[in-house]
């Protein structure tokens, strides 16, 4: 059976700059994570990730 881990962000407002979001987005990806779910919300855009556990 698959494990999963998963990885919460916040950009915008308390969270990571929207700049950010690209290149936080590939070094994540980069690294195994894969976005499941994006949010957009009045103080920013909330992302969810998984990734497989090794």
């Amino acid at each position: 059976m698959d494990k999963w881990e998963y990885k919460k962000l916040w950009f915008g407002v308390n969270g990571l700059k929207m700049s950010e979001f690209e290149t936080e987005l590939n070094k994540l990806g980069d690294d195994g994570w894969e976005v499941i779910c994006a949010t957009e919300l009045d103080q920013g855009l909330r992302i969810l990730l998984k990734r497989r556990k090794n």
